[in-house]
């Protein structure tokens, strides 16, 4: 018998403390989402789940390089915004695409 990931075992912890439509809203998922993790039948990659679930429910933080320490989770909600006009947005923009943080399938 395997033993599950660390952060599947705080995302359990978390549903049993509070309900899986909770946590689902703090990680900003859909209660779906967080069920099919659970059963352990989520068929898409697991890394932007773990990110959200490492940063949000097991307070882990990496450094950005525009905005400084952040967790993990909010470092992935900066990466999904794009480009909008205005300096901060940009820089992050930019930073983003090169970042040993993001999350991607090909790392520059």
């Amino acid at each position: 018998m395997t033993s599950q990931p660390d952060w599947i075992d705080a995302l359990q912890k978390a549903c049993k403390t509070s309900s899986q439509t909770a946590v689902a809203h703090k990680l900003r998922v859909s209660p779906a989402t967080i069920s099919l993790l659970l059963k352990g039948t989520y068929t898409a990659d697991t890394a932007r789940m773990e990110a959200r679930v490492r940063g949000e429910l097991m307070q882990k933080t990496c450094t950005c390089p525009v905005l400084g320490e952040m967790s993990t989770a909010q470092c992935q909600e900066e990466q999904s915004m794009g480009y909008y006009p205005n300096p901060i947005r940009g820089a992050l923009y930019k930073a983003c695409k090169t970042c040993f943080n993001a999350l991607r399938k090909e790392k520059p």
